[in-house]
């Protein structure tokens, strides 16, 4: 009996961290994170959103620099921090400025063009970063 109570404790321990880890925390900024994660054809960055964000743009400059910018947000400067561990990134800065925050990172791979997807089920935002021999 002790036993099987042992398991249901755990297993809905278990159960509750597990659902914790996919649920959204509420946030004090519009942009909580933003991640950057390499996929077989480029790269994908996820920019983490509490709110629906218009009118982001990014575009890709010389000696592989993205530059992201995002409208009338506030964002967390501090988990932005995180990016400088990413493998996929040699270099960052961030910028606020009164009207937007822009997001420059320098990838460690060539990229040649991007696309930028709004997520249907949040707010989350990605930029898709594809290699010279990929296709949109």
């Amino acid at each position: 009996m002790i036993v099987r109570i042992l398991w249901v404790s755990f297993a809905c321990f278990l159960f509750s961290a597990c659902a914790a880890i996919y649920t959204r925390m509420p946030s004090a900024f519009d942009i909580s994170e933003i991640t950057a994660m390499p996929k077989t054809n480029g790269a994908i960055v996820k920019i983490v959103a509490a709110r629906k964000i218009d009118d982001v743009t990014a575009w890709l400059g010389d000696d592989n620099w993205l530059y992201i910018t995002i409208p009338d947000t506030s964002i967390n400067m501090k988990r932005l921090e995180q990016l400088k561990k990413n493998p996929l990134v040699a270099r960052t800065e961030f910028f606020r400025f009164a009207e937007a925050v822009q997001v420059t990172l320098q990838l460690r791979e060539k990229m040649s063009h991007l696309q930028i997807l709004q997520d249907p089920d949040n707010d989350d935002v990605y930029v898709m970063l594809y290699h010279s021999k990929s296709n949109l």
